[in-house]
């Protein structure tokens, strides 16, 4: 979760907190979540569209294959939702795209449906390699 806005930081993470998610929380610094992800695969991937836009990391490349953020589903958060952030979204398999001024619930929804795709997803290829075993 990567946003400037402490308060935004403070409330998102404590919203994720209570819904028993687990988080590593960045104010503006992208290394962090860059090499994180390097490092981890995440359920989901929360960020400030602006910080993005403005770190030093050129946000094509960062989407491109092998860099790993494009492997997990990932979550904008913006100020007014523009049409250049709509298309730069769809453009990247960007999962959704949020006003910080909205309800919470909305994200936080958004959130909880991604991870349970990705554990029934899992959970189906887990049942495909046992029933491999059976038979």
């Amino acid at each position: 979760m990567v946003d400037e806005s402490f308060t935004f930081r403070y409330f998102l993470c404590k919203a994720l907190r209570v819904n028993g998610y687990a988080y590593i929380e960045e104010e503006d610094d992208n290394w962090v979540l860059f090499t994180e992800v390097k490092k981890n695969t995440f359920d989901v991937v929360v960020i400030d569209y602006k910080t993005l836009m403005k770190s030093r990391l050129n946000f094509s490349s960062s989407f491109s294959n092998p860099c790993p953020i494009a492997e997990n589903p990932i979550i904008f958060l913006t100020g007014p939702i523009t049409k250049e952030i709509k298309q730069i979204a769809q453009q990247f398999g960007v999962r959704g795209v949020f006003e910080k001024r909205s309800d919470l619930s909305e994200l936080l929804d958004t959130i909880n449906h991604i991870v349970h795709e990705k554990m029934d997803s899992t959970e189906s290829a887990l049942s495909e390699y046992q029933a491999s075993f059976v038979g």
